[in-house]
């Protein structure tokens, strides 16, 4: 059961790629490519945690993965609200 619930996670973190990916291509707008890389690391992250044993050390290595991916996420965020002009920010 835990395979079939890691494959599904994996599943679902190539489709929000991709959903991050089509917007863009439409935009070219940086916060979306950097989710859209970042859920491409989330999955390949689990299918590396799925051929590693659950006892090895090799797991931190996969850990780290994730850890980049949402230091990567909050970095698009914070870029994307310091590289707003003056003039788009509201009241």
């Amino acid at each position: 059961m835990t395979t079939f619930v890691q494959g599904a996670i994996m599943l679902a973190s190539f489709a929000i790629s991709l959903f991050f990916l089509k917007y863009w291509r439409q935009t070219r707008d940086r916060l979306f490519g950097v989710f859209s890389a970042a859920f491409v690391i989330y999955g390949v992250s689990r299918i590396l945690l799925s051929f590693i044993d659950r006892n090895s050390e090799a797991r931190a290595w996969v850990f780290l993965l994730r850890v980049l991916m949402f230091a990567a996420i909050i970095g698009a965020i914070v870029d994307k609200n310091i590289s707003r002009s003056p003039d788009d920010r509201g009241p």
